[in-house]
């Protein structure tokens, strides 16, 4: 979906959504077993995200995943679950071609094998004819082979880096670099760590747009939604397209800060 842009009007960021692994009880294998036996689950999840207003729904597939699915047993259904997992998703939003962008989840992870699992992901996701692939960068090569394939595909790209792993930008070079990057996401816990790693990455990477997700401490109780939501005021707000909650209480926080 080569429209996907993001940054057009910074009076109203975009809103990233969650992902559904963060919120599915009993995690990433839970919620694959789930796509196969109660579909409704992540559909109702899905449905309720979008309420809240997310501008970037993400379809769980980092769930969907050969590597992932191999500790149920279901490796050989990454295909099929991935494309559920899309489909759903995508029927959460309603009407074709309204409603939030969907990405789907591509975790970046070291290895020969899961490099080249995770290109062939970037295919299942092509054929389920998602809007972008949203990349957990957390191996530099399988990024960038993540990120050629989806250059290939014309598919737009989500980067998403730890603020602890900004070493992981190098495989992004610089704004010239003809990969399909909409947008570069930093994820931390503590608003002022996260604004000094966006303003370290910005002078590299002048023109393309970025968002921040605070990732709070899953140890918080889900009373603490307001602590969290007064955290994501305190974010960075300057010069950035889209801010985002990550974690088990992304779902109320998310709500609240809307509300």
């Amino acid at each position: 979906m080569s429209g996907v842009s993001f940054g057009g009007d910074l009076r109203r960021r975009s809103v990233l959504g969650p992902s559904p692994v963060d919120l599915f009880g009993g995690g990433a294998d839970a919620l694959a077993v789930s796509l196969r036996r109660r579909p409704e689950d992540l559909a109702t999840l899905q449905r309720d995200l979008v309420r809240t207003g997310v501008d970037i729904l993400l379809a769980p597939t980092a769930a969907t995943t050969a590597s992932a699915l191999h500790r149920t047993g279901q490796a050989y259904r990454a295909a099929a679950l991935t494309a559920a997992a899309v489909e759903i998703s995508r029927d959460a939003i309603g009407s074709p071609g309204a409603g939030p962008w969907v990405f789907g989840e591509v975790p970046a992870l070291p290895g020969a094998r899961d490099l080249e699992e995770a290109l062939t992901h970037v295919e299942r996701l092509v054929t389920s004819a998602i809007d972008g692939v949203w990349v957990d960068a957390i191996d530099s090569d399988t990024t960038r082979a993540v990120l050629r394939s989806a250059a290939a595909h014309r598919l737009p790209v989500v980067v998403e880096l730890d603020e602890e792993r900004l070493d992981l930008a190098d495989v992004l070079g610089h704004a010239t670099t003809p990969w399909p990057i909409a947008m570069i996401v930093v994820r931390g816990a503590v608003p002022h760590a996260l604004e000094s790693a966006l303003s370290a990455l910005r002078v590299r990477f002048e023109h393309v747009p970025f968002g921040a997700r605070l990732t709070p401490a899953a140890s918080l109780a889900s009373s603490d939604a307001v602590a969290i939501v007064q955290a994501w005021w305190a974010l960075p707000h300057d010069g950035l397209v889209a801010l985002g909650v990550g974690g088990v209480h992304a779902q109320t926080a998310l709500g609240a800060a809307q509300g």
